[in-house]
């Protein structure tokens, strides 16, 4: 059942995600968005990044993009070709989780989160 209290995404990208295009992506944001904060589990800490060079590359990041009253949570495996995105709906326009995605680079494919088959495919290719 799809969760009328958030909404999901998943991006699904041409090559692996390796902290160089990572670099670029988070400075996109940076350029794009108010904010970006990290989170550490690790330290069980979320911290502000005000570059890709703040950033503590980790096998598994995750991410909160602020713009205004909104935020969503990206997260990313290194390595991985996909990226998935969660936040609040929009009221009609489209939600930052979606937005954050649109012209990345590399970006082959969008999936919202309630789309089961494409996920299933996605899984069965081995990608989620």
């Amino acid at each position: 059942m799809v969760n009328p209290f958030s909404i999901g995404f998943v991006a699904v990208f041409e090559e692996p995600l390796g902290e160089v295009l990572l670099r670029y992506i988070v400075d996109l944001w940076l350029e794009r968005y108010e904010g970006l904060e990290q989170v550490l589990e690790r330290d069980v800490a979320t911290t502000r990044v005000g570059g890709a060079g703040e950033v503590r590359w980790e096998k598994n990041l995750q991410f909160r993009v602020l713009n205004g009253d909104e935020f969503a949570w990206v997260y990313v495996t290194q390595d991985s070709r996909v990226m998935e995105t969660t936040g609040m709906p929009g009221g009609g326009e489209a939600s930052l989780c979606l937005e954050l995605l649109v012209d990345l680079p590399g970006l082959k494919e969008v999936v919202a989160d309630h789309d089961e088959a494409r996920l299933s495919e996605l899984e069965g290719e081995g990608l989620l």
